[in-house]
């Protein structure tokens, strides 16, 4: 996990605690600039983050942690705190990133980041294997789930190495169904539901109906839920303020929804190998061109909803 941890730390960029503490007024907006995330995100992960034990400097003692939650008798949830924590401590910036990477971040490199969880990036044998079936299946008796591990290795291990490594962990993984996958990996730092009330609240708040001054940028513009122009026809801007959210998801399931066949998805990928964010681009030009007057926001967010990406429908409104 730590490749993946190095995203995390604070030594790129602005370094928030340099200039600023938990006493200033700018405590939430300077985290905000400095990691992209909206000002309404990080005064929640503040309180959560306060929450946790927090000192007065905005950092994270682990040793305070420790005594105040049960995930550190769990092996897997200290490999996690081990992996980017700064001299047994955790600034509020790293976290910040920590959970922003989860939200944003492709599912695949959210899988890798799994396994090097399981056993710090080395394989994994039988016996690690066993424990973490035990945890996953903690009613079953010993000899049940030694049997389910035993199943699990003979199918992954192609190898016959006695250990699971990245490739087949990865290879295994990516065989099941995307939408199953991407079910399980999905974060939403804000959820859904409380971004419907924000947004609601946000176009209502004046006497008049319309938007409060200033308000909209407490609202990151992903994250809120609102009605669409439904007969219109999304513009440029629309279709890659999309395109910058839906390429780390189940975009073929999207392709799917729109229309595209297989083989259609997979000319998109031939015209951009290794740019996955190229081919959502293409794919989403390529569905409004075709389908000329037909191509609205109402039926781009009808498909958004039925590809596990409801939260990405405000994205349509102009």
């Amino acid at each position: 996990m730590g490749a993946y941890a190095s995203n995390f730390k604070d030594d790129s960029g602005v370094i928030v605690a340099e200039f600023s503490d938990p006493t200033k007024g700018d405590w939430v907006t300077a985290h905000a600039e400095a990691t992209g995330m909206a000002v309404v995100e990080v005064e929640r992960l503040w309180q959560r983050f306060q929450q946790l034990g927090c000192n007065e400097q905005g950092v994270l003692p682990i040793e305070v942690f420790q005594q105040k939650s049960p995930l550190f008798e769990d092996v897997f949830a200290r490999n996690i705190l081990r992996s980017f924590k700064e001299q047994d401590e955790i600034h509020f910036q790293t976290f910040l990133n920590a959970l922003n990477w989860c939200e944003d971040t492709e599912t695949e490199a959210k899988v890798r980041g799994v396994f090097h969880l399981i056993n710090n990036g080395s394989p994994i044998n039988k016996d690690l294997m066993f424990r973490v079936l035990k945890r996953v299946y903690p009613d079953d008796s010993d000899q049940a789930v030694q049997r389910t591990t035993d199943v699990f290795m003979s199918q992954v291990d192609d190898k016959n190495q006695g250990s699971i490594d990245e490739d087949q962990f990865m290879k295994w993984v990516l065989k099941m169904p995307k939408e199953s996958i991407e079910a399980v990996t999905q974060f939403h730092i804000i959820p859904p539901e409380i971004n419907e009330e924000a947004h609601k609240a946000f176009v209502s708040g004046s006497p008049g109906g319309e938007p409060l001054e200033g308000r909209s940028a407490r609202v990151r513009p992903s994250a809120r839920t609102g009605a669409t122009a439904s007969g219109a026809i999304p513009a440029d801007g629309i279709l890659m303020a999309l395109t910058d959210r839906a390429y780390t998801r189940d975009w073929h399931l999207l392709a799917n929804k729109l229309g595209f066949l297989r083989a259609d998805v997979q000319q998109f990928e031939k015209q951009y190998p290794r740019d996955t964010k190229k081919q959502v681009s293409l794919m989403l030009k390529t569905w409004r061109d075709q389908e000329g007057q037909n191509a609205t926001t109402g039926v781009l967010a009808q498909a958004l909803r039925g590809s596990n990406m409801a939260d990405l429908v405000p994205l349509l409104s102009p």
